[in-house]
């Protein structure tokens, strides 16, 4: 059985979309969220993953604190 998957979208991306369909509170946290899970943020992580650092705990706070831009499709393209 299929299930709906949110997408992971990027500030850049929303352009593509009606934005009248986010919130303020969204509208205003993208930028940000798009920032921190961009490409920059991942290799972030890979540097962390070098050191004898806690990459994982690391990334599960950081995504609890800044969660990832996730919407459903029908949120962003409504029928």
């Amino acid at each position: 059985m299929t299930y709906p998957k949110p997408l992971t979208i990027s500030y850049h991306t929303l352009r593509a979309v009606n934005t009248d369909t986010l919130n303020f509170k969204e509208k205003m946290s993208l930028p940000f969220q798009s920032r921190i899970h961009s490409r920059s943020g991942r290799r972030l992580a890979f540097l962390i993953s070098k050191t004898h650092m806690p990459a994982a705990t690391i990334n599960m706070i950081t995504q609890m604190v800044v969660p990832p831009p996730k919407y459903f499709v029908d949120k962003l393209v409504p029928r």
